[in-house]
């Protein structure tokens, strides 16, 4: 599922944002009053799909991870430390997020040539 980030919803003063590929996740006061439960059929969400070799930027859907979407967006609420990786090994280091409320999302690039935005492709 391709998504772009539209907008950022209460992000937090002083608070990282974490990158990790093409994926951008935003630490977040709240969750928005309209998002629902998502549905997870795997493992694991996929955060970012790959454009080429099939290594997604996933995080594990277990105990203590529930996540939530609103038109386009999707969020995250941890009660527990959770690591966002690549299903290849190796493509890039995991990263682990606090417990906490995160917006997730594809980071953005801008061609000058194209005067166009787009998603960045990892």
């Amino acid at each position: 599922m391709k998504q772009q980030i539209t907008k950022t919803t209460n992000i937090m003063k002083n608070q990282k944002i974490h990158l990790h590929g093409e994926c951008i996740i935003f630490s977040i006061n709240e969750l928005p009053a309209n998002a629902r439960p998502l549905e997870v059929d795997k493992g694991y969400l996929v955060v970012a799909d790959s454009e080429t070799i099939g290594n997604y930027h996933v995080i594990d859907n277990k105990q203590g991870v529930k996540f939530y979407q609103n038109d386009e967006v999707r969020f995250l609420v941890s009660d527990i430390e959770t690591e966002v990786r690549c299903l290849h090994e190796g493509r890039h280091d995991r990263i682990t997020l606090e417990p906490g409320v995160y917006q997730l999302g594809i980071q953005q690039e801008f061609d000058y040539f194209e005067m166009a935005s787009r998603n960045v492709r990892d």
